[in-house]
């Protein structure tokens, strides 16, 4: 449900005004074939994770992948030691 309310004394003129839901920030598959750079990343699909090709996780990173069917990743996936890695089958979470 959207709601859409006006206050004041004046007319106000939008033009076009379109309302639509907020996209659902969790895609059904997700494929990752680069270095995750960030210090801090969660990737999360309703389907599908897939990690392909030379990912490396570096030093201090923190790294959480989520995915409600399976997570595949390839032989050439690393994480180094003193990172965080994690990875959870589940729903999507709502942030």
């Amino acid at each position: 449900n959207g709601t859409v309310s006006f206050s004041g004394n004046s007319l106000v003129n939008f033009g076009q005004l379109i309302l639509s839901r907020k996209a659902n920030p969790c895609p059904q598959n997700k494929m990752i074939n680069m270095p995750l750079d960030a210090r801090r990343v969660k990737i999360q699909a309703t389907g599908v994770i897939n990690i392909q090709g030379n990912v490396m996780i570096n030093l201090n990173k923190t790294i959480e992948f989520k995915a409600g069917n399976y997570i595949q990743m390839d032989s050439n996936f690393e994480v180094a030691k003193g990172s965080f890695f994690s990875v959870d089958i589940g729903g999507c979470d709502n942030n």
